[in-house]
């Protein structure tokens, strides 16, 4: 039979280090888990740019990353090309920008990650409109990316 040292673990001090342990449990786990979605949403947004058929630019910029909720602004092509690819040139680079702020910054508890294109045409060239890019070319960006931000 045990003394009443061996029980001692089993006072209210017990609960508390286990208690403890699960909040670093919870920390490890959610830092970790924003660690892949912050790689995966960086990478998605590289492999989308760099996947989408390009004449003016205007489709490649209109990958928008957001947390929290997608952006749902619509993004009409300018009329004039001159205008439409000064434009895209200056929307890529903000979009850059944001997914590498998210990427260094982003947690849990912000809520979901999104990367959205409202240019309306886009979903004609993931169907395989363009000669430049395969159908489907959206779906196997995000497989590339997913399978690059599960790595370590």
């Amino acid at each position: 039979m045990g003394t009443k040292d061996d029980y001692d673990d089993l006072t209210p001090k017990a609960p508390r280090r286990i208690l403890r342990s699960r909040n670093e449990l919870r920390a490890i786990i959610e830092g970790g888990t924003a660690e892949v979605i912050r790689r995966i949403q960086l990478r998605s947004l590289q492999t989308l740019a760099s996947a989408t058929p390009v004449d003016t630019g205007h489709a490649r910029s209109g990958w928008t990353p957001n947390v929290g909720s997608p952006v749902v602004d619509r993004l009409d092509r300018p009329k004039d090309d001159t205008t439409a690819k000064g434009a895209a040139s200056s929307r890529l680079a903000a979009n850059r920008a944001k997914a590498e702020a998210i990427a260094k910054t982003y947690l849990l508890r912000q809520g979901r990650v999104f990367i959205s294109n409202n240019v309306p045409y886009v979903v004609f060239l993931d169907q395989g409109s363009s000669a430049q890019a395969p159908a489907n070319f959206v779906e196997r960006a995000l497989a590339t990316a997913i399978a690059f931000g599960n790595k370590r």
